[in-house]
């Protein structure tokens, strides 16, 4: 990996992070989440770090709403478990922790709905994407016109 040079928040620059459900995931034998919830933190936290070498102009995208009827036990990995209440969790978290930081955060809770998910009832569909892109296009307008405004 090569080191960049840090750029301090080039005009129009911003950057997005769409976090995914991954580390929210569960291991049904020792009833363990794949990333504890202190390391997601630290990992969030080392990301936010990160990007504001280049800007201050971040933006999280918050996890998607899944379908627990389709992903207890995930039908491609019987070992893992997804669940509503562990995304939720995790997605409190990464809200909490970019209020702390005056980072805004885009929940997609409530965007998302099962019919937008793909058949494993994890990823969103096309018509799930299209919904992501339309709010985030809201967002993103919004943030650069109070930009805008502020200067």
């Amino acid at each position: 990996m090569h080191a960049r040079k840090p750029r301090h928040d080039e005009k129009g620059t911003i950057i997005i992070f769409a976090i995914g459900i991954n580390d929210s995931g569960f291991w049904t034998i020792s009833e363990m989440n794949q990333v504890p919830l202190e390391q997601f933190t630290e990992n969030i936290q080392t990301l936010i770090a990160q990007a504001k070498e280049f800007t201050d102009n971040i933006t999280f995208l918050g996890l998607t709403a899944i379908d627990d009827s389709k992903t207890q036990p995930y039908q491609r990995s019987p070992e893992k478990s997804r669940n509503s209440e562990q995304v939720q969790r995790y997605d409190q978290q990464l809200q909490t922790i970019c209020q702390q930081e005056n980072i805004p955060f885009l929940s997609l809770q409530k965007i998302i709905e099962k019919s937008d998910l793909d058949d494993d009832g994890l990823h969103p569909n096309a018509q799930g994407h299209q919904k992501i892109a339309q709010q985030v296009r809201k967002k993103i307008s919004l943030e650069i016109n109070i930009a805008k405004n502020i200067q």
